[in-house]
């Protein structure tokens, strides 16, 4: 039964995707539908690619934990298409209550995954601490919501490029920035993102480092461009502050963690800092360059715990860095794969990670944010510590003597993660194609 299910799940997540690819193929003109609730642009259609892409990766890797920890899997696939159609809905969000609906039912799914192993305490631990702030921060959005309509007497995005900035728009404003910097994981509103990803089964990990984020960011990049235009001129340093002070903390923290997956939760708080502040930036390709770094970096750490879910999979639990000491000698495949992901996330050439900074460096440069651009620099230097670390720890520290107990790597799941690294190097060398298209939205 378990493989009709998962089979049926991937069979909808592909019709879809074939579905979104023959709409861009012959997209021409931007499409308002439902009376301004959703815009239908190559935005949405490009992001809705990407978000089904990785919900279908994740539900490769979940398939094989479910069945390892004999978890019910019916539910656990209908939480992840619930949580997927919410994402859809708020990628084409052209409303403020499409938007909040949207964020509700992506969600409240995530919530229940995040216990999904109930004998686990770390789990339901951080199932409780994930729903309290996500409350909070969807309370935040709420009175946002109210405060802005105050002001503009409309919740529609477009209509509030005509308003004139007042206090009560720009407190609105501040207060849906926090609701969304929450689902970001941007600090100070990150203090869930450590526990979630320790907590939480590794699949769903992988689901939440990738799809949530591209879907909220969509948002984001909506209100910056046609709702808070009028606002966002003088106001750009809040992106800022966010960016800077996300990428302190986030890398700072990270140099401390023993646990792999805190550090790779407080290294995604950096990163989705380096991401925002490119929106500083000013100019036309800001929001090309943001956007470009986001899906790279969000397909780079969907392959990263993909392959610390296969490894799980296969007999050997990666819970602090060091029980991946050897694994590059011992198994060179692996070792080589996660080299290249881990580098591709400190932005080391010729990985497409590098690519993604050096455009948000451009973008900052080009808009006069010099100074900016030398700081963010600096932190990526600071992050580049902690990577490394892992590395050396992989090639150069004595075999850990939990990976002996790895059974053999199925040569599909070797394949798959193969591939995912692969697109990680090839996108580094050639990133015309995927940036080129970044800049239609």
């Amino acid at each position: 039964m378990n493989g009709v299910i998962y089979g049926l799940s991937q069979l909808a997540i592909l019709l879809s995707m074939i579905l979104l690819l023959k709409r861009f193929s012959t997209f021409s003109v931007l499409e308002v539908l439902g009376n301004g609730l959703f815009t239908i642009d190559l935005l949405t259609i490009m992001s809705s690619l990407m978000i089904l892409l990785f919900g279908f990766i994740s539900f490769y890797n979940a398939r094989q934990e479910l069945v390892q920890f004999n978890l019910p899997y019916g539910e656990y696939y209908a939480l992840c298409l619930f949580s997927l159609v919410g994402m859809l809905v708020l990628s084409s969000a052209s409303h403020f209550l499409t938007a909040y609906l949207a964020i509700e039912l992506l969600s409240f799914p995530l919530y229940i995954l995040v216990a999904y192993h109930r004998i686990s305490v770390r789990g339901t631990e951080a199932a409780l601490k994930y729903f309290v702030t996500g409350a909070l921060a969807s309370g935040f959005f709420l009175y946002g919501m109210s405060l802005i309509y105050g002001a503009a007497h409309s919740l529609l995005f477009v209509d509030l490029v005509h308003v004139t900035p007042s206090p009560m728009f720009v407190i609105g404003i501040i207060f849906v920035l926090a609701g969304l910097a929450f689902k970001l994981g941007l600090a100070p509103f990150h203090l869930w993102l450590p526990d979630v990803y320790e907590g939480a089964p590794l699949s769903v990990v992988t689901f939440l480092s990738g799809a949530p984020k591209i879907a909220v960011f969509v948002l984001l990049i909506r209100l910056v461009e046609h709702g808070f235009n009028a606002v966002f001129a003088s106001h750009e340093h809040l992106f800022i502050l966010l960016g800077l002070l996300s990428m302190m903390l986030g890398n700072f923290f990270a140099l401390t963690q023993k646990k792999i997956r805190r550090l790779f939760a407080y290294s995604s708080v950096a990163q989705m800092g380096f991401i925002v502040i490119a929106l500083a930036g000013g100019n036309n390709f800001a929001d090309s360059s943001a956007y470009f770094y986001l899906l790279t970096y969000a397909g780079v750490s969907v392959g990263f715990f993909s392959i610390l879910t296969l490894l799980q999979t296969q007999g050997v639990v990666i819970d602090e860095v060091k029980d991946l000491a050897g694994i590059g000698r011992r198994y060179p495949v692996i070792g080589c794969m996660l080299m290249l992901l881990i580098f591709s996330m400190a932005g080391i050439p010729p990985l497409v990670g590098f690519m993604g900074k050096l455009f948000v460096l451009l973008t900052l440069i080009d808009g006069h944010s010099v100074q900016i651009a030398a700081l963010v620099v600096f932190l990526s230097i600071v992050g580049l510590y902690y990577y490394l670390n892992v590395v050396k720890i992989m090639y150069f520290d004595k075999l850990s003597s939990i990976l002996l107990t790895l059974r053999p790597i199925p040569p599909r799941s070797l394949f798959f993660i193969t591939s995912i690294a692969f697109f990680s190097l090839l996108l580094g060398i050639c990133p015309s194609p995927l940036y080129e298209l970044c800049c239609l939205i």
